[in-house]
């Protein structure tokens, strides 16, 4: 008997892809920043700690958020 069936693989996989890319995408917005002088690295900042903590709490609450609405639909889908 299998644990894991495709669909489990399948929403895990898309689970770890958003988690990954959602962490890049907030990471790389708030090392690079542009201004009128430029663009600037703000290296100091985004090597702290609370500032990768925030990071983590912001991608993971979108991925709760993903997992719920995932959830739902796949409900509505499969009822229909």
């Amino acid at each position: 008997m299998k644990l894991v069936n495709k669909n489990t693989t399948l929403c895990i996989t898309k689970s770890l892809l958003l988690f990954t890319v959602l962490l890049l995408h907030i990471t790389l917005l708030d090392l690079l920043v542009l201004n009128s002088s430029g663009l600037r690295v703000l290296w100091e900042e985004s090597i702290k700690v609370s500032t990768i903590m925030t990071h983590i709490s912001l991608v993971t609450t979108a991925l709760i958020i993903f997992l719920i609405v995932n959830g739902y639909v796949q409900r509505k889908v499969n009822n229909s």
